[in-house]
């Protein structure tokens, strides 16, 4: 019978080995965790797409492609159009994410080309991707590999009026973030090869080769796990031993408009596409990086390219939402203040209102970056739009009064002075640019939306506080699962504030913005799980408000 490994998909790597305790000499079967790309609940079903001896399985907004004639090489994991694997025009060797068996001493150099080379036999069927490798004679092994999305945590879906997740591209979240014990094998694999570099000028070529791809490497981790500055670090070492290695161009630019270095990002993708004008990946980055700018034309043309050289459903999706904000806004006039761009329909706002809304944007800052211990590093874009235009843009529900998605986005409705309830919609919008910012863009919709409100100048009130402590004595499971409402978020981070401060919530949001999950800086930071405090805010609102 022959032996089977199941692969595990490695997401960072430029040719991965997953390991099996000992390859047998015989026919034996062996088993792995199967490959899962996590995704929320609430999605639609993946879709599988055959072309020739490509596989690509897709699931807006994560795609994995497999090469079977390729020794069943994944060629792409992919978040929102960013491909975390390296590519062949990285290296002609190190690229995608292959099998090779462990330990190498079984089989030296190179590897068994029936696991690394070789076309693997399909029997992919929705709604996975399954090949299976010839036997290796010497070492009585085959593998197969399966990759399956299937659902994971369930996650909310932003309502109209929520911040994004983040304004910049995400950096693609590998299923099993990589260990400690792996970083540390890296960092030691690295100084080793850097000796090796300095001993060894015969095999310089090869060390320096490696050096790159585990820079990269380690780079890639570094931004699937939120640590952009460390990503940034990696990927320009490796730029340093190889100028021409597109993976630490693309990557660096990645990093770089995380940190909010949108003008450096730019100049770093477009020196890169110069080497490379249809890199897919180089013109997404690029694209995002222009739009931040402000740059619409120039932001779809670089999209356009990218969805030319890889068309995904929701590159699609952004470039039509793209489209339809720009055939709006496109023609607005321009207002600039030192931390603010306002954009503006000139025919149909009053005189003025341009200017007094950028006095009054300019006054709140401070306030702002004071009461979250936090300084957005570039300017904050702000569109005023007439009603019409406004819902026609974001199309927002009716009853949404703003919204910030990057760009913080209002409705003028004939406003001709700022009166108390534009001021709050403009504070409450702000209040997302900097939540989102210090986080990173990890902080959930409860913190945001309760920050939010509570800046904006809103206070829980008696009747919304009693209906919530019936809600808790009815259906106590409703408060630890933290389901969403308004006056939940608000009346639950208005206990946080009264318990522990505006001190810790901002110290929250910074271990967010490091990488760690809402749940993790909640825990770390106040020393208590979230349901434990969700439950403990349900028991004050009983005591208070009920007999």
């Amino acid at each position: 019978m022959r032996g089977f490994v199941v692969l595990t998909l490695v997401l960072v790597s430029g040719c991965g080995a997953a390991r099996t305790d000992a390859v047998p000499k015989t026919p034996s079967s062996l088993t792995s965790p199967k490959s899962v790309v996590p995704v929320a609940a609430d999605q639609r079903e993946p879709t599988l797409t055959v072309r020739g001896a490509r596989h690509r399985l897709e699931l807006a907004p994560y795609a994995v492609e497999v090469d079977a004639d390729d020794g069943g090489r994944i060629v792409e994991f992919s978040l929102d159009g960013w491909n975390a694997l390296a590519q062949k025009s990285d290296s002609p060797v190190a690229y995608g994410n292959s099998f090779w068996p462990s330990p190498q001493s079984d089989w030296n150099w190179p590897p068994p080309p029936e696991l690394d080379r070789l076309p693997w036999t399909p029997s992919s069927a929705a709604p996975a991707i399954a090949l299976t490798s010839a036997v290796h004679a010497a070492l009585g092994l085959a593998a197969t590999e399966r990759i399956a999305i299937e659902p994971g945590t369930k996650s909310a879906k932003p309502a109209p009026g929520s911040p994004p997740a983040s304004s910049a591209p995400a950096a693609p979240a590998a299923p099993a973030a990589p260990a400690g014990a792996d970083a540390k094998a890296d960092a030691a694999r690295l100084e080793d090869l850097k000796r090796r570099l300095a001993a060894q000028p015969l095999a310089r070529d090869e060390n320096r080769r490696q050096i790159v791809t585990l820079l990269d490497r380690m780079g890639a981790r570094a931004l699937a796990e939120r640590r952009p500055d460390e990503a940034r670090l990696r990927f320009t070492e490796a730029s340093g031993y190889d100028p021409a290695d597109l993976r630490a161009r693309r990557g660096l630019g990645a990093a770089l408009l995380m940190l909010d270095r949108t003008a450096e990002a730019r100049a770093t993708l477009e020196r890169a596409l110069l080497d490379a004008p249809q890199d897919a990946d180089l013109n997404y980055l690029l694209g995002e990086a222009l739009e931040r700018m402000g740059r619409a034309d120039e932001a779809v043309a670089a999209l356009e390219k990218s969805y030319a050289a890889r068309p995904t459903p929701s590159l699609r999706e952004r470039l039509e939402t793209l489209r339809r904000q720009h055939g709006v806004d496109g023609a607005y006039r321009r207002s600039e203040a030192a931390r603010f761009t306002l954009s503006y329909d000139g025919e149909r706002t009053m005189p003025g209102l341009d200017a007094e809304i950028l006095v009054f944007l300019e006054g709140q800052f401070p306030e702002l970056a004071l009461l979250f211990d936090y300084t957005p590093a570039e300017s904050i874009a702000v569109i005023l739009y007439p009603e019409k235009d406004f819902y026609a843009a974001t199309r927002a529900d009716r009853d949404v009064a703003g919204l910030f998605d990057g760009k913080v986005r209002v409705p003028s409705g004939g406003l001709k002075r700022l009166d108390p309830e534009s001021r709050a919609v403009l504070r409450h919008e702000l209040a997302h640019a900097f939540i989102t910012g210090k986080s990173r863009g990890v902080a959930p919709r409860w913190l945001q939306e309760g920050l939010a409100q509570w800046v904006e100048g809103r206070r829980p009130g008696d009747a919304g506080e009693t209906r919530l402590a019936r809600e808790y004595r009815s259906e106590p499971s409703r408060f630890t699962a933290a389901v969403f409402n308004y006056d939940s978020a608000l009346s639950f981070v208005a206990y946080l504030l009264d318990q522990h401060g505006q001190p810790a919530l901002n110290q929250i949001l910074a271990v967010m913005g490091r990488g760690e999950t809402a749940e993790s800086a909640v825990e770390q930071v106040l020393r208590d799980p979230l349901p434990a405090l969700r439950t403990a805010w349900g028991e004050e609102l009983a005591r208070d408000h009920l007999p």
